[in-house]
């Protein structure tokens, strides 16, 4: 009662005499109402009640144009408080004043008060008829529509989302008011304590009943909005905006973002829904903003009406076409030189930085992709001048026995064809990262994805090979050793080029302790020994943040760095894969590869003993 008490007298001290004015009958209109905000008069409400304009003119008030009420009138059993009397109509302030949430004592320790407080079963039903007071009501209301498992189904078998949050509704815009005010009841003190309720929304009732004053700017920008242009009656403040919990609640920018982008994405992202609102198909390709380097972490960051709303503006209510809407990605990052950003957001002084990207391809040098271009193309001719020598070369009969001996280990078969599926992830996944767009090649974020993750399986695949190569002295075989190093390359190279064409012997015997000839050798050093440790950096270095990396090199030159070995090592697997089929016949390398044999032809029969495998 003491709290209750101070309510009326805060009332008293705050309210300035207030003008009521004749209203046309089932209209709403605003009055002055002092301290404690404009009194609406909802005439629709009170029609819905049964009551006409006589019933309070010239019987409770004393003229039909003008009356004053005054703070002391609160207390009496005249005018307005004739019937709100807290039995036939309640009386608490928030029924009539809008803006009761301007008083921290009103807002706070009543109306919030009021709505938590637990209600049994037993008193639910007098609650909900209203007679003791709109706030009251609402709290009656809450105890059930406050619960989360409230999931009533319709007949048809349709789930129907009747749940407030209680906290958020409280705490909102919309918390000070009654559920009355925007659920009129149809049936009287009955309305809601039906199942289920015989209320409904008034005709003509909308956000800009109340609020075309203040938010006047936000509603003319919302009406030219895309969205109110193409969809007109269709979209609504209630289409984005939930009315139960909008309001000036505290929470972050990537709460905002968590909040109102589930919301667009609730049309933007269901096709039937997207379908029965505009009338078209829903284009998913579309809902990939491929051009952004990653999609889903743009969309977890920053709000979709940043980029769909006019530029330097903090107006998110006019919503532009498609054409229209912002693809420049410095106008929120930093410096288009950077790969990992800080967002520089234009609203709301957002400063949070994604945790990982891709440097956008139009960043990285073009002449890379002109040499690329031409040094495949070249690889390619001498691949097929070489192809075409050996087949139609003069090849001299070879005689002896096919051998097949066990020279490569499970370890170095898993190792190898680990590295294998990575680098074509590597290379397939990078084709869409710089050439976005390609119908072949996965779109950018998904790329990006795959590109990282096909990475790091690359580096510790690598470094259980280095560590058990190292500890297993079989790192020698990768390295080129033994005297007459020069020697050795040129017989090696003149088979290559020359004995290959005419069926002569291979200079060196493939055995297990001896797998790669000298060209191998030095092929293996330079690009598994020395360039994987240096593709594996330049990539670990363009995932860590560019103010780690700072001190090292910039962004664009390890961006460089890391296309140009990408590109070298597309060469050696393109050579690598041909020479792969020039074993006995076209696929016994790839062959050995699989089962751990060699096969090669030797001159005397003691050489056809295999050799157990170990």
């Amino acid at each position: 009662m003491k709290l209750i008490r101070a309510v009326f007298v805060l009332a008293l001290l705050m309210l300035l005499p207030a003008v009521s004015i004749a209203t046309e009958e089932g209209k709403t209109i605003r009055y002055g109402g002092g301290g404690l905000g404009a009194v609406v008069f909802d005439g629709r409400m009170h029609v819905g009640k049964g009551y006409v304009c006589k019933d309070c003119h010239l019987q409770l008030f004393t003229t039909a144009k003008k009356a004053k009420v005054r703070a002391s009138d609160h207390f009496s059993e005249t005018l307005c408080f004739k019937c709100h009397d807290n039995k036939t109509a309640p009386r608490d302030c928030v029924t009539c004043h809008r803006k009761v949430v301007s008083s921290n004592l009103v807002y706070s320790d009543f109306t919030r008060w009021a709505q938590s407080r637990p209600l049994s079963d037993e008193e639910r039903p007098l609650y909900l008829t209203g007679k003791l007071g709109v706030s009251e009501q609402t709290r009656a209301c809450l105890s059930c529509h406050g619960k989360p498992e409230l999931e009533p189904q319709t007949e048809r078998g349709k789930i129907l989302n009747l749940h407030v949050s209680q906290p958020k509704f409280s705490s909102g815009t919309h918390g000070a008011f009654a559920c009355a005010s925007c659920h009129t009841g149809l049936e009287g003190d009955k309305s809601f304590t039906q199942v289920p309720h015989a209320v409904k929304r008034p005709a003509g009732i909308n956000c800009q009943s109340c609020h075309n004053v203040r938010l006047g700017p936000e509603i003319a920008s919302f009406d030219k909005s895309a969205h109110v242009q193409k969809l007109k009656e269709k979209m609504a403040c209630a289409s984005c905006h939930d009315t139960h919990t909008v309001g000036k609640t505290k929470q972050g920018y990537l709460a905002s973002v968590v909040e109102y982008n589930a919301r667009c994405l609730a049309c933007h992202a269901d096709p039937q829904k997207f379908a029965a609102l505009s009338g078209r198909a829903l284009n998913t390709e579309g809902m990939a903003h491929a051009f952004l380097t990653k999609w889903r972490m743009h969309s977890a960051s920053v709000l979709c009406a940043d980029c769909h709303s006019p530029t330097m503006s903090t107006d998110r209510h006019l919503i532009l076409e498609k054409k229209d809407s912002l693809r420049n990605c410095a106008a929120c990052h930093t410096s288009m030189d950077s790969l990992i950003l800080t967002r520089a957001s234009l609203r709301d002084g957002n400063n949070n930085g994604f945790a990982d990207s891709y440097l956008p391809a139009v960043r990285a040098s073009k002449n890379l992709d002109v040499l690329a271009g031409y040094s495949l193309a070249a690889v390619l001719v001498l691949i097929a001048l070489h192809a075409l020598a050996r087949v139609f070369g003069k090849k001299a009969p070879r005689g002896g026995i096919l051998h097949s001996e066990y020279v490569y280990p499970r370890f170095v078969r898993f190792i190898h064809w680990i590295n294998a599926v990575c680098f074509a992830l590597l290379i397939w996944s990078g084709l869409g990262i710089r050439f976005d767009g390609l119908g072949f090649v996965p779109g950018l974020e998904a790329a990006t994805t795959v590109h990282s993750t096909a990475g790091i399986v690359l580096m510790l695949n690598f470094a259980i090979f280095l560590i058990t190569a190292c500890a297993t002295g079989d790192i020698r075989q990768y390295l080129p050793h033994g005297e007459g190093l020069f020697a050795r390359l040129s017989a090696q190279m003149g088979y290559y080029l020359r004995d290959m064409f005419t069926g002569a012997e291979h200079p060196f015997a493939v055995t297990a302790g001896e797998r790669f000839n000298p060209v191998q050798q030095v092929a293996y050093l330079l690009v598994f020994i020395i360039g994987m440790p240096l593709l594996i950096l330049s990539g670990i270095l363009m995932l860590l943040p560019e103010s780690a990396t700072s001190g090292i090199a910039s962004r664009q030159c390890l961006a460089t760095v890391h296309y140009s070995i990408a590109i070298c090592y597309a060469l050696f697997l393109a050579g690598h894969v041909y020479l792969a089929t020039t074993g006995e016949t076209p696929l016994a390398l790839i062959k050995g590869m699989f089962t751990g044999f060699h096969e090669h032809v030797g001159l005397s029969a003691k050489e056809s003993d295999n050799t157990t495998p170990n």
